[in-house]
C-alpha cells in the first residue's frame, strides 16, 4: 500500500486543548476587544466623511462658504456626545467630534473645469480602555475635494 508512513507520535485526543487552539482563542478573544474598543471611533469616522461629503455637495448650489463650514461644523457636533469631568470634577457633555470653523480648511476653485470644493480638518478621538483605565487618542484626519459642478444631462 502506498501512502505516508504512520507518525511515531500519537494523535491527541478529540477535544483536548492543544496550544493552537489556545492561541486561536487569544487572537479572537484580543480582536474582539480592541473591535469593541476601537469599533466606535472608526465608524464615527465614517460619518464624519460622509458629513463632510454631504456638505460640500450642498455646495454646488449654496455660494456661502462661511455658511457651509458653519454647517458643516454643527453637523459634526451633533453627530454624538460624550460625557468627561472637567477640572472643577463636575460632569459635562461634550460633542465627540469638536471642529470648530477656524480649523477646516475650505477652498472652492470654480476656475478648474469641472469646479471642485476642497475640505480638510483634523479632530482628536479619545477611547478609555475598560478594566486598566488607560486612555488612548487617536487624530483622525478628514481631506476630501470632491467635484461641485453641476451635472448636464
Amino acid at each position: 500500500m502506498i501512502g505516508t508512513p504512520p507518525s511515531s507520535r500519537p494523535r491527541p485526543p478529540r477535544g483536548e486543548i492543544t496550544w493552537v487552539g489556545v492561541l486561536l482563542l487569544a487572537l479572537l478573544l484580543g480582536g474582539a476587544y480592541f473591535g469593541k474598543m476601537w469599533g466606535p471611533a472608526y465608524l464615527l469616522h465614517m460619518d464624519v466623511k460622509y458629513t463632510t461629503r454631504a456638505t460640500i455637495n450642498e455646495g454646488v448650489h449654496q455660494r456661502d462658504d462661511q455658511r457651509l463650514v458653519r454647517s458643516l461644523c454643527d453637523k459634526l457636533a451633533a453627530l454624538g456626545h460624550e460625557e468627561v469631568v472637567d477640572e472643577q470634577g463636575r460632569v459635562t457633555s461634550q460633542p465627540l467630534v469638536d471642529v470648530r470653523p477656524g480649523a477646516v480648511t475650505w477652498e472652492r476653485d470654480a476656475k478648474a473645469t469641472p469646479a471642485r470644493l476642497h475640505a480638510a480638518f483634523e479632530y482628536v478621538r479619545a477611547v478609555r480602555y475598560p478594566w486598566t483605565d488607560q486612555v488612548a487618542e487617536k487624530t483622525f484626519s478628514v481631506d476630501i475635494t470632491q467635484d461641485i459642478d453641476v451635472p448636464r444631462w
